[in-house]
């Protein structure tokens, strides 16, 4: 079994590792210890004393170094004073570990993954970011698009007898073409029951009616000016989407659009009901994109003692937004909700500039004042193709 395999390799990898620590003439606390005592790079330092030192070998097993550090580590400690049978039982670790690598994956990238998944410790989003980035620019390449940020923001109302008005902001900042043939689009809002997936009927407006440009409910003072042509076309399930006709490429094309329409009187998002026990904000990932985010605005106390949280699911397999919650193939999410305070000061996104004034304008033209509402966040850099982030809302009863 690759769990107790992977933890007897990795636990004689430890300890050949603080045998050699423990026998050097020379004090070994800090990697900074190693940098100047054995003259290592500060990097190998740290994956050297993490190694030996760390919590979880199964999260750690990124950081063990690849064969030309382990002989330069071994070199070094050789010249402190280290005697060669310490040495050789971190070489005889090191053969063991490459011998899983064989035996499991075939290739150390993807035993690292196999390992990490059964870990004790949550991954941390940092740890997947050089894979995300990687899986961006491959992807970049091949669908001939980039998009700096996407935002998805949705604004809780209660207006009474267990109705909500239910505003949508979309942002789709520095959008661009890295080949001619990319189709740069705009996402749109749709709404449905969780738990029985169908759609709820409301009253759809724009939040700025004369910003409508071809059926896109557009906040045009901040939006790319001016805007190319845009056309509708049917995607699969039936549903209208958008895209740009203009042929441009690179930055000197980039387009950021914002979008806001509100739902009046929408019934299902304030209590628990059959068909609705939740709340559910999606942003599907169907382009390459640098940082995804979703905002989540709602007057204090409004979902009780509820907090929001976050998921990552297959956009692949199945339909999130037309299946109930029971059926989601739910992926590994390191990034959770976070809860930012109230108002438009808690709201600023580096890579959308925009965005605040842009919120202040919705909030102003629908009469609603942000001191009011409390924002929960969920933000995921160069989220993966083909996946759905999604903040979730228990409803009370």
């Amino acid at each position: 079994m690759l769990e107790v395999q992977a933890q007897d390799v990795l636990t004689h990898l430890r300890d050949a590792f603080r045998g050699v620590l423990d026998h050097l003439d020379m004090p070994t606390v800090r990697p900074r210890d190693l940098e100047k005592g054995l003259g290592l790079h500060k990097t190998l330092a740290w994956r050297i004393m993490r190694i030996a030192y760390g919590r979880d070998p199964m999260s750690d097993v990124q950081h063990i170094p690849g064969g030309e550090g382990i002989d330069i580590f071994l070199s070094a400690a050789s010249e402190h004073g280290v005697d060669e049978v310490r040495l050789e039982a971190v070489r005889r670790s090191v053969a063991r570990f490459r011998s899983l690598v064989d035996a499991h994956a075939g290739d150390r990238q993807s035993l690292e993954v196999m390992l990490r998944s059964i870990a004790e410790a949550v991954e941390p989003a940092a740890d997947l970011r050089a894979a995300r980035r990687a899986a961006y620019r491959c992807t970049s390449y091949t669908w001939g698009t980039q998009t700096r940020a996407r935002i998805l923001s949705g604004i809780i109302t209660p207006v009474g007898g267990g109705l909500a008005d239910y505003a949508t902001l979309r942002a789709h900042a520095g959008m661009r073409r890295v080949r001619t043939n990319g189709l740069l689009g705009l996402s749109r809002t749709v709404e449905s029951n969780t738990d029985l997936p169908g759609p709820r009927v409301a009253r759809v407006e724009a939040v700025e009616p004369e910003g409508v440009m071809g059926g896109v409910p557009l906040l045009r003072d901040f939006c790319t000016n001016p805007l190319p042509e845009v056309r509708a076309v049917t995607s699969r399930g039936g549903n209208i989407d958008y895209e740009f006709v203009d042929r441009g490429v690179g930055l000197a094309s980039a387009l950021t659009v914002y979008t806001a329409d509100i739902r009046r009187g929408l019934g299902g998002c304030l209590k628990r009901e059959d068909v609705n026990t939740m709340n559910a904000l999606y942003l599907s990932i169907r382009q390459p994109l640098e940082l995804g985010v979703i905002d989540l605005w709602a007057p204090r106390s409004t979902f009780g003692d509820f907090r929001p949280y976050a998921m990552s699911v297959s956009a692949i397999n199945g339909e999130s937004n037309s299946e109930p919650p029971t059926s989601w193939y739910q992926l590994p999410l390191p990034e959770s909700a976070e809860r930012l305070g109230f108002g438009l000061d808690a709201a600023p996104i580096a890579d959308a500039p925009e965005y605040v004034g842009a919120m202040k304008r919705v909030f102003d033209r629908l009469g609603w004042d942000p001191a009011g509402y409390e924002l929960h966040r969920l933000s995921v850099e160069y989220p993966v193709m083909g996946t759905r982030l999604v903040m979730l809302v228990d409803l009370p009863a």
